[in-house]
């Protein structure tokens, strides 16, 4: 066990003390110079490398350092040292420069490779759920983009901490970590073992290994794989983008006591995303000798492509509409210093007919012959000046490709819960009201049930949930399929987006998800209205309906008439698209949502 010890502390053991020590102000009190000087202790887990001295931060870097050993006080420093003359601490020094308005930061753990009295004994989801808790704490990923990077084992720890993160959002435990986990945009990852690595087959370990050790020193690591594959199922869930991940693997063997070897393979470092092999060794990959090295120019590269993509997936935004996050934009709000809103009113759109239209949670809902007049904005506000107006996007591709069309309906209702409650903080202190077209009506039947079973765990967090679902008043549908679409073709070339199930005639989930909202309107008296369309469909939906053949209603009244919702009027000359989209603010389709929201107000 020792030779391996020194394997793993080759470089020069850093002192604590050239640490800067925490400031009693606030932690984002001033900036920092580049260089190895100037670093806060933000708390005993996490260590600000670098702060732009300007207020415009658009990006938080966190880097992970391996196993920590007694031998080296500062892992979270001495890992990424440069083998230049200086030795300098890259990450502060050269990439602050090469990003100046990136705040950059280090996290420790107790990662001993031996367990004994008082180390060695934290196994790896302890680890991951301290880190969050520290990393929550600096205000990491609140309130920008995240990109996470980490050596050997600090990948591993990088992929617990995002499973633990999204588990603990499922369970209502942490606002503020599904906040995180939503912002990781990017992971990189340095020779970190997918499978295992040979450690094993280096020295003999004994009954004194530490907790963290037996996860990864065997290739075919069944601990790994499981998390390898938990890992996975997130990375397939994610909308509007995906987190981008590259990996690098070392190929020249580590120089050991008892001989030469490379300690995590190929085969083990390839993680999904862009893969790259260096002439390195297990220890240098993270230490390059100067800025040109493969190994620092493929981390700023990717820096580079993560920024871009978010870039390139802005929007334009009409004026005075604003984005929450990702999946919240506000289209109206009572004027400041006029009070709170009475009533919040959150609009969810169903099928994209065009799945290239990024606002398609605004033309949803444009005036018929005018796409570019959303009504919610334009006429809306003049009706309810008071209310807040919300409109709700996410992944309704009726195809599924690499990038839209792989979230099925659970998952959907469980981001959009958080994302209403946590960042858009609906339902906390008003009436709220949910109205959906098309799929978008299911979306708000599923969100009502997801939201009742979060409340229902004990606990401090789950109030937000408690008074969202309390608050909620009634839903408005336009042409809900509850039974499943009328017509509904799937072009061979196609594979069907995972929501689109949803829509199939007589889908049991659906049936099932329609029997549990049934109950919660009994039990909270929500009020339900719906219109429906009554003419035949031609617009073309890629991958659902065809022009040349089959034009019909896409809802029927059968689908459309279920017994929790009150009433249902069918609409005349209106086909599934234009049902909701009115002429005049004296047509029916408007009206009569105008009416349902007069009733609640007056009740409430």
């Amino acid at each position: 066990m020792d030779r391996i010890t020194r394997w793993f502390t080759r470089q020069p053991s850093e002192s604590v003390s050239e640490i800067e020590p925490e400031s009693s102000g606030r932690a984002d009190s001033g900036a920092h110079a580049l260089g190895d000087k100037f670093h806060r202790k933000i708390n005993d887990s996490v260590f600000e490398l670098y702060r732009p001295s300007t207020a415009d931060i658009d990006i938080d870097i966190v880097f992970f350092h391996g196993f920590q050993l007694k031998q080296d006080a500062t892992p979270y420093l001495s890992t990424w040292r440069a083998r230049d003359a200086e030795r300098s601490l890259w990450p502060s020094k050269w990439l602050a420069e090469d990003y100046p308005t990136a705040r950059i930061l280090s996290v420790q753990y107790v990662g001993s490779m031996k367990k004994t009295d008082r180390e060695g004994r934290m196994d790896l989801y302890l680890v991951a759920e301290l880190l969050l808790h520290s990393l929550l704490l600096a205000r990491v990923g609140q309130s920008r983009p995240v990109i996470l990077v980490g050596h050997s084992f600090g990948g591993i720890v990088i992929k617990q901490l995002c499973v633990f993160s999204h588990a603990q959002a499922q369970r209502g435990k942490s606002t503020s970590g599904f906040t995180f986990f939503k912002n990781i945009t990017g992971i990189c990852f340095y020779a970190t073992p997918r499978r295992g690595s040979r450690l094993a087959d280096v020295d003999k370990f004994d009954s004194q290994e530490g907790e963290l050790v037996s996860v990864v020193r065997r290739v075919h690591s069944t601990e790994l794989a499981r998390l390898f594959e938990d890992f996975e199922c997130l990375l397939s869930h994610r909308y509007p983008w995906d987190i981008d991940i590259t990996s690098m693997g070392e190929i020249l063997p580590s120089d050991m006591d008892e001989g030469r070897y490379v300690i995590v393979e190929e085969a083990s470092a390839r993680h999904p995303g862009a893969f790259t092999v260096l002439p390195e060794d297990h220890f240098s990959i993270c230490q390059p000798r100067e800025r040109t090295n493969t190994s620092y120019k493929t981390l700023v590269d990717f820096i580079l492509q993560v920024q871009q993509k978010r870039r390139n997936f802005s929007i334009h935004l009409p004026q005075g509409v604003s984005k929450i996050c990702n999946e919240l934009y506000e289209i109206y709000a009572p004027v400041a210093g006029s009070g709170v809103a009475k009533l919040e009113v959150v609009f969810i759109h169903g099928l994209q007919s065009d799945v290239s239209d990024q606002t398609s949670f605004l033309s949803a809902w444009s005036v018929r012959g005018d796409p570019s007049n959303c009504w919610l904005k334009s006429w809306l506000p003049n009706r309810f000046p008071e209310s807040r107006i919300i409109c709700v996007s996410y992944d309704a591709s009726p195809v599924k490709t690499s990038s839209q069309g792989t979230l099925d309906m659970f998952l959907t209702a469980e981001s959009l819960v958080h994302s209403l409650v946590n960042l858009g903080e609906i339902g906390q202190s008003c009436p709220v009201i949910l109205v959906g077209h098309s799929l978008g009506g299911l979306v708000a039947t599923n969100i009502c049930n997801r939201v009742q079973k979060v409340a229902s765990y004990s606990g401090a967090d789950q109030i937000p949930y408690t008074k969202f679902r309390d608050n909620i008043k009634g839903l408005f549908f336009y042409s809900t399929p509850f039974k499943g679409l009328s017509s509904f073709w799937v072009s061979k070339e196609k594979e069907l987006g995972d929501l689109m199930s949803s829509l199939l005639l007589l889908d049991t989930a659906t049936a099932r998800s329609n029997e549990d909202f049934g109950k919660l309107r009994a039990t909270y008296g929500w009020e339900t209205r719906g219109v429906l369309e009554s003419s035949e469909t031609t617009l073309r939906v890629e991958g659902v309906a065809s022009t040349s053949k089959n034009a019909n209603r896409f809802v029927c009244e059968a689908s459309a008439r279920v017994p929790f919702v009150e009433t249902m009027i069918t609409l005349r000359d209106t086909d599934h698209f234009t049902v909701c989209r009115p002429e005049t603010e004296q047509s029916s389709n408007f009206l009569y949502l105008v009416k349902f929201l007069e009733s609640i107000i007056r009740k409430f």
